[in-house]
């Protein structure tokens, strides 16, 4: 390891300043922010263990174009990254590369070596996702014995069904969801861009049960997030990843050929659009339903004209993935029905 003595780095001062602008001037928001913050962990650890650098002692005189180039191989060859992730951490670095050439003009011209690394090109791939049978496959390694797994037996079908983004998921609190007719739940999408997710009866089931078995189904409750981990907290982007991984690595143990290798959370997303799709749904309402953003006039008008669409087809969604004895659970409590209507006239 570096004999070098610990002190405060160039690297370290401007990289705290980098990251001030991006929240302060930028405004940039938690996610971006997290996501940033990542690629700088991946990147410490490139250093520690190819260059045997500790990520306090890094300076900036470390950080140069072949270093960075190096760091862009180890991401593919040793962490197992896709062209188009090796390439988002590269957007990253060359934008921390950039700042620094404006603040530190006399290391500008490595600056700009690093920023001249071109992305990779890959081979264009077939976008990857399951169908309804591999959901169900996956969702079938859930037992739902504990809270937990009941938590994530409800999470994956809420991804499924909905097609919102892990980063829209996380953030959803539980008095973000309601149960009036017709049930929804308000999403925080990219850009802060706030949107209504419709709920089907089948799915609103669910998350009444699992509010109910979480002890949390009160307005009391209503400040908590909607899944949480062990420890009570929010769970975070890659906390989700890891469950939904764990559970469709089982999946693929009993069928391969109904699991993707490189699935992620991601491809639920994929996956829900492609089902939209295969049930002849336009796709001006399936633009409404994942929230991308209107880019032509027309798109506008087509997407108005296609709302009437968007109930019937998470209807039908949600009903080929959510099993009839699981609908039922909540449906037939009339306590819980005299509870929600108590709740209306509150």
């Amino acid at each position: 390891m570096s004999k070098r003595k610990s002190k405060i780095t160039d690297f370290s001062v401007l990289l705290a300043k980098y990251f001030k602008t991006l929240k302060d001037e930028r405004g940039s928001s938690d996610n971006t922010i997290e996501t940033y913050s990542y690629a700088f962990k991946l990147l410490f650890e490139f250093f520690s263990q190819e260059l045997k650098i500790e990520a306090s002692l890094i300076t900036l005189s470390d950080f140069n174009k072949a270093n960075v180039l190096k760091f862009y191989t180890w991401l593919e060859e040793k962490k197992g990254n896709s062209i188009s992730t090796r390439n988002s951490r590269r957007a990253v670095i060359s934008d921390f590369a950039s700042f620094v050439a404006r603040e530190k003009p006399e290391y500008s011209n490595e600056c700009f070596k690093i920023t001249s690394i071109a992305r990779k090109k890959g081979d264009k791939k077939v976008i990857s996702y399951i169908t309804i049978e591999g959901m169900r496959l996956i969702l079938d390694q859930i037992d739902s014995s504990s809270i937990d797994m009941l938590r994530d037996r409800v999470m994956l079908t809420f991804l499924f069904a909905t097609g919102v983004r892990v980063s829209e998921l996380v953030n959803i609190r539980i008095g973000d969801i309601s149960f009036s007719a017709p049930s929804k739940a308000l999403v925080h999408g990219k850009g802060n861009k706030d949107r209504f997710v419709l709920l089907t009866k089948d799915i609103a089931s669910l998350l009444k049960h699992y509010l109910k078995e979480s002890n949390c189904y009160s307005s009391e409750h209503r400040h908590l997030y909607l899944f949480r981990n062990h420890k009570n907290e929010q769970l975070t982007r890659f906390g989700v990843d890891y469950i939904v991984k764990k559970y469709a690595h089982l999946a693929r143990e009993i069928n391969p050929s109904f699991i993707p290798e490189d699935f992620s959370t991601h491809k639920l997303r994929h996956s829900n659009a492609m089902a939209l799709l295969e049930s002849d749904v336009d796709i001006f309402t399936i633009k409404e339903l994942l929230g991308h953003a209107s880019v032509t006039t027309t798109e506008v008008y087509a997407t108005t004209a296609s709302l009437k669409n968007k109930n019937q087809a998470i209807e039908n969604l949600s009903k080929m993935i959510v099993d009839p004895d699981e609908a039922r659970l909540w449906v037939k409590d009339d306590e819980i029905r005299k509870f929600l209507n108590n709740l209306k006239k509150a």
